[in-house]
C-alpha cells in the first residue's frame, strides 16, 4: 500500500484522548501523521520554535489556555499555518469572533467528518498564499535590482515614449548630458542622439528591428553647454502601465575615441 502524505500536526488540547482521536481520524483518511499535543502557551511556543507544522488544531477553552491565546501566540511568530478550532462546545458568536481573529475554520468534536475537508481546503489555501508571497518577494527583489541598476549604472539610461519624448532618466544621464531630470522631460531623442547615417528627423531607433536596436551603435550627441559627445547607444522596447516605451542605454565614449584617434595619429607620424 502506498504511504499517504505526511502531515505535521500540532494539537492544542488538554485531553490526550481527544488529541489521539484527531490524529487517528487523519491517519484513517490516509495521512502519515506526526503530531504533538500542547496545552500551554509556553509549550506551544516551544513546539513552534522546534519544528515546522502543516496544521494546528485547537480546543476552544482549556484550564490553562484558550484558542484566543493560541491565535495570539501564532501571530507573534508571523507564521501562516492553518489554524482550525476543534471544540465540543462553542457558540456561534464565539466561533465567528475566533474566525475574525485569524482562525481558518472550526469543527465540532462530534462532527469530525468535516475535519478532513477542512484540513485539505485550508492547506491548499495556505499553499496558494505562500505562492503569492513568494511571487511578491521575487517581484520586490526584481524591482530592487532594477532600481539599483537604474540608480547606480555608470551608463545613462533614458525612458522615452515611442515618439521619442523623454519621460524618465537615471542620475548618470544627468552627468553625461548636463541636463537636470526636470529639463530632460522637455527634450526628445533627436536632440540627444543623432545618427550620422540617418536623417535628422528620424528617431535613433527608427528602421531597426527590436533585436538590432539592442546592439550598441555609435551616435553623436551634445552636452547642455554645447560640448560635443561621441556616444554608444542600444535600445530596448518595453510594455509598462499599458503603454509601450523605449529604453535607451547610453555610454559616453568621447574620451576613448579621442585617445584612439591620438594613437592613430602618432602611428601615422611614425
Amino acid at each position: 500500500m502506498t504511504a499517504g502524505p505526511k502531515l505535521r500536526t500540532l494539537i492544542i488540547e488538554d485531553s490526550e484522548f481527544d488529541a489521539l482521536m484527531l490524529a487517528t481520524h487523519l491517519e484513517e483518511a490516509g495521512y502519515q501523521v506526526h503530531w504533538e499535543r500542547v496545552e500551554t502557551a509556553e509549550a506551544m511556543r516551544a513546539a513552534l520554535d522546534r519544528e515546522e507544522w502543516d496544521v494546528i488544531f485547537s480546543d476552544h477553552q482549556m484550564p490553562a489556555f484558550s484558542a484566543d491565546e493560541a491565535l495570539a501566540v501564532l501571530k507573534e511568530t508571523g507564521r501562516d499555518i492553518p489554524f482550525i478550532i476543534v471544540s465540543g462546545g462553542i457558540g456561534e458568536d464565539k466561533a465567528v469572533d475566533l474566525m475574525k481573529s485569524g482562525a481558518h475554520d472550526f469543527v465540532f468534536k462530534g462532527q469530525l467528518v468535516r475535519l478532513l475537508p477542512a484540513v485539505e481546503r485550508e492547506m491548499r489555501e495556505a499553499r496558494t498564499r505562500a505562492a503569492h508571497r513568494e511571487a511578491r518577494r521575487q517581484l520586490e527583489e526584481s524591482e530592487r535590482r532594477l532600481r539599483l541598476l537604474w540608480e547606480r549604472s555608470p551608463d545613462a539610461i533614458l525612458m522615452m515614449d515611442e515618439e521619442g519624448r523623454v519621460a524618465f532618466v537615471n542620475p548618470a544621464a544627468e552627468q553625461v548630458f548636463g541636463w537636470s531630470a526636470t529639463e530632460f522631460v522637455t527634450l526628445d531623442a533627436r536632440q540627444l542622439l543623432q545618427d550620422p547615417r540617418a536623417s535628422g528627423e528620424a528617431l535613433p531607433w527608427q528602421g531597426l528591428s527590436e533585436e538590432a536596436g539592442a546592439v550598441m551603435r555609435e551616435f553623436i550627441g551634445r552636452r547642455r553647454d554645447g560640448t560635443p559627445l561621441i556616444l554608444e547607444a542600444g535600445f530596448s522596447h518595453h510594455e509598462f502601465e499599458g503603454r509601450r516605451w523605449v529604453v535607451a542605454f547610453i555610454r559616453d565614449i568621447t574620451e576613448r575615441r579621442r585617445a584612439e584617434e591620438a594613437l592613430a595619429e602618432r602611428n601615422r607620424e611614425v
